[in-house]
């Protein structure tokens, strides 16, 4: 599918008339379709196997697409896409999804910088809504990001691409077959190639709210492989440094659902939620989420990464080696000083300290 707008008045399934070119991925494109039985207007994803190199990667491919459709085909919620049908045998391999009309959420912060939290607040509610749908059917999206995010014009939100999503049972979770997800929004278990679970979900979107409260990503380089050790090795500037006016309680949420280790996180997206809807209730609550590992936070930094623990073991040991030259030194001007170093004679160890004393 070199040129996919060739496909434009073909129509699939006897009834999806292909109308525009929506957009194009890596391995897909989605088409703007008319269904003549039902009278309106579907989205039509369809997989470019022109894309694929070899029959390896075709086979990856199809693979892969087939995992999306079958991971769709298991959701049916108000904050997700809904598929609606699927390609038929002998026919190019492609789904049918509901059409929306909508901005992203990251064309949204883009526009108009970092969002009230309100707004954050708002947003994240339903993201957890749908999240909690997904992961009650064993799914872990994998790519959560703004960009995957519709706002339709009446505010809500609709979760979209589930393309890399993994299907958490038997043969699907295999640890040659981990998601990698987008680098600026992947977990640390993401970024170092550890097996995925539903916190994975949680930390991308943890790092979508501290993106929505401030206006900008937690970490962010040229470099790709060094913004995903950062996600392994780095905290990132705290977002009330950035914003004072943001309350502490969003903070407090957004730093939870970042920590590096899942456990350390929420448990699961209805936890993260009932926190979201405290706070949205009281914009004043201050939590108590992992106290003593907030106790031994420093002041904010941009890095703070593992090799600075190994620098301080370091500097101490430097130090007490330091502190016990000095004391020798010391000691061995006061034996010249008294005469013992030169005098030939080799005193024990008790009239040295006297000396030392005296």
């Amino acid at each position: 599918m070199n040129r996919p707008e060739k496909l434009i008045g073909r129509t699939f399934g006897g009834r999806y008339t292909i109308v525009s070119v929506v957009g194009i991925g890596g391995m897909s494109v989605v088409f703007g379709a008319y269904d003549t039985e039902k009278k309106c207007t579907v989205a039509l994803k369809m997989l470019d196997e022109s894309s694929c190199d070899s029959d390896e990667s075709r086979n990856e491919a199809e693979e892969r697409f087939k995992n999306e459709i079958n991971a769709m085909m298991r959701l049916s919620h108000p904050n997700i896409v809904n598929i609606l049908d699927v390609s038929k045998p002998g026919e190019p391999l492609y789904f049918i999804m509901e059409y929306i009309e909508a901005n992203t959420l990251k064309r949204k912060i883009d526009e108009n910088g970092a969002l009230t939290p309100e707004e954050t607040l708002y947003y994240t509610e339903q993201i957890l809504r749908a999240l909690i749908h997904t992961h009650s059917k064993n799914i872990v999206h994998c790519d959560i990001k703004p960009q995957n995010i519709m706002i339709l014009p009446d505010g809500r939100l609709k979760l979209a691409d589930f393309g890399i999503a993994r299907i958490i049972d038997s043969k699907h979770n295999r640890e040659s077959d981990m998601a990698v997800g987008t680098v600026y929004y992947i977990s640390p278990e993401q970024a170092s190639g550890r097996r995925i679970g539903p916190g994975s979900d949680i930390y991308s979107l943890g790092v979508m709210m501290y993106e929505m409260a401030t206006g900008r990503l937690p970490f962010s380089a040229s470099d790709t492989s060094a913004v995903s050790r950062m996600h392994m090795e780095a905290q990132p500037l705290r977002p009330r440094v950035i914003d004072p006016d943001i309350p502490r309680g969003l903070e407090q949420i957004i730093l939870h659902a970042i920590e590096k280790t899942p456990f350390m996180r929420f448990p699961d997206a209805r936890s993260m939620l009932d926190a979201v809807m405290t706070l949205e209730n009281n914009p004043y609550t201050v939590f108590e989420f992992n106290r003593e590992v907030e106790d031994r936070r420093s002041e904010p930094r941009e890095e703070n990464t593992a090799s600075n623990g190994i620098s301080g073991w370091i500097f101490a040991l430097f130090g007490i080696g330091a502190a016990f030259i000095v004391v020798l030194i010391v000691t061995l001007i006061i034996l010249a000083v008294k005469g013992v170093i030169f005098s030939g004679t080799i005193l024990p160890v008790s009239s040295l300290y006297c000396l030392w004393t005296s």
